[in-house]
């Protein structure tokens, strides 16, 4: 139902309904069998453009926005949605579900292993330093660094890197390897289980918890999955009043080891205001955060395919050609009828009986 209908699980009324519809059909479809079904989709769209020239396609789109060219999954379902021209097109086009709020807030602030040179240079200027330009570790590229010992010390900001990354027994192969894992947790996880030579579990506020520093109450900020940044305050008491935040903890680290050494005051950064001021000196799109966080509802954070602006080579959308790659199976299918379920139900009605 959660493909065809969805109910808020948040808000009790709402479930008593219906729910909202979400599409007119359900296609169920086989394992890596997507590449085919949106083949087979787009076929029956340019089936429909030969038949009546200039009215399905939007050419328009095409040839003002793509290019042609080649590799696979999600490019064949970004193919389709070009073909329309339901990119930068009120309520349709690409939506990247990440998971829980903030995936995409982390990397727009600047987590993330290859910060474009704008971003590098607007955060020399503002820190007063030089960015490193070396590209950093992805996470595929994390797990075999660490299972290989280029890797010494793990820290986790959150979430539970054994099991949300991939091939759980070499992850955990290579944390067992590292001189010091660090897990800065709200709640603990099985990940805390696998452990380097020295292991430390250092539990923090979560987003729910009222976080006070010494400046006062604090209010944090959220990127959800449509791109909406708006402010987030905690509401329920802290656990313990020596629990810190995260921010406490990233400043107190920097404090102990690089603190005088640079123009940052770590210790100022407690008040989160300040990091959004200085976030918005250094983060395109989010000049007046402070402002714009606070007012009612957030803001939408800035994404150039809305405006129809691609960065890419072409400076447009390239469509793709994706072969398919039928994936074999180690079990035959099995071919169920009605004749067959009713042979299966006579012979469990006389094992019953005898």
């Amino acid at each position: 139902m959660g493909l065809l209908r969805f109910k808020h699980p948040q808000e009790p009324l709402h479930l008593l309904g219906k729910g909202t519809r979400l599409s007119d059909r359900l296609l169920q479809v086989r394992i890596n069998g997507d590449v085919a079904l949106l083949k087979g989709i787009i076929k029956t769209v340019l089936e429909a453009e030969d038949r009546s020239p200039e009215t399905v396609l939007d050419w328009d789109f095409i040839r003002g926005h793509t290019n042609r060219n080649g590799v696979e999954n999600i490019r064949e379902l970004v193919n389709l949605l070009l073909l329309r021209g339901n990119i930068g097109k009120p309520n349709s086009g690409v939506l990247c579900v990440r998971g829980h709020s903030n995936v995409q807030g982390d990397r727009t602030m600047g987590i993330w292993e290859q910060m474009d040179e704008g971003f590098l240079n607007r955060l020399g200027v503002e820190f007063k330093f030089e960015p490193p330009r070396r590209k950093g570790y992805d996470t595929v590229e994390t797990i075999r660094a660490i299972h290989a010992g280029k890797v010494k010390a793990f820290i986790s900001l959150g979430g539970n890197f054994l099991s949300a990354t991939p091939d759980t027994d070499v992850v955990a192969r290579g944390l067992s390897r590292c001189r010091l894992t660090a897990f800065i947790s709200t709640k603990l996880n099985r990940g805390h289980l696998v452990t380097g030579e020295t292991s430390v579990i250092l539990p923090c506020l979560g987003r729910t918890e009222v976080d006070v520093q010494p400046s006062g109450p604090q209010v944090t900020t959220v990127e959800d999955t449509l791109g909406v940044v708006s402010s987030s305050r905690g509401v329920l008491a802290r656990a313990s009043k020596d629990i810190r935040s995260e921010v406490a903890m990233i400043a107190g680290i920097a404090e102990a080891t690089v603190g005088g050494k640079g123009d940052v005051n770590w210790m100022q950064l407690l008040d989160y205001d300040q990091i959004r001021d200085r976030a918005s000196r250094v983060v395109a799109g989010f000049e007046n955060f402070n402002e714009r966080a606070r007012s009612p509802g957030g803001f939408y954070a800035p994404v150039a395919t809305k405006e129809r602006r691609f960065a890419t080579a072409t400076g447009k959308a390239n469509f793709t050609v994706n072969p398919i790659r039928p994936r074999p199976t180690a079990r035959k299918p099995i071919l169920w009828s009605r004749s067959a379920a009713l042979r299966k139900s006579a012979t469990l009605r006389r094992r019953s009986r005898s």
